[in-house]
């Protein structure tokens, strides 16, 4: 094979082999595999917080839809045209909390585990 064949095929196969051992060393799979199971807790948690939570704060409340609740700031008429949404601020607020909590949980746990397994070496 010519010379000028050969020195191009060797940059490509040696920059593969660069992304391979990036993606090896990387741990981009793991990540990849993470951020599926993260999306789909968050439409778990999303779940939980509007079919569960919302309706039971809202019998707290007096049957209210908490997720609708919102103060309107200027009026047209009979038409709201501009809302503070409160309601569905603490609906992302409680999604939060929860999520937040169970990070720590996975965390704590993880960590201990790890802590636990170094000081039995």
């Amino acid at each position: 094979m010519h010379k000028l064949i050969k020195e191009p095929q060797k940059q490509v196969v040696s920059v593969l082999a660069d992304f391979a051992n990036f993606i090896r060393k990387q741990n981009v799979v793991g990540l990849a595999v993470g951020i599926i199971l993260g999306s789909s807790a968050k439409a778990v948690v999303d779940a939980l917080v509007t079919d569960i939570f919302n309706p039971l704060i809202g019998l707290l409340m007096g049957g209210i839809d908490l997720s609708e609740q919102a103060f309107c700031l200027s009026r047209v008429g009979e038409v709201c045209q501009n809302k503070l949404a409160w309601g569905h601020f603490v609906t992302v607020l409680i999604q939060f909390v929860i999520v937040a909590a169970v990070v720590y949980v996975v965390i704590e746990k993880t960590m201990r585990f790890f802590m636990n397994e170094d000081k039995k070496k």
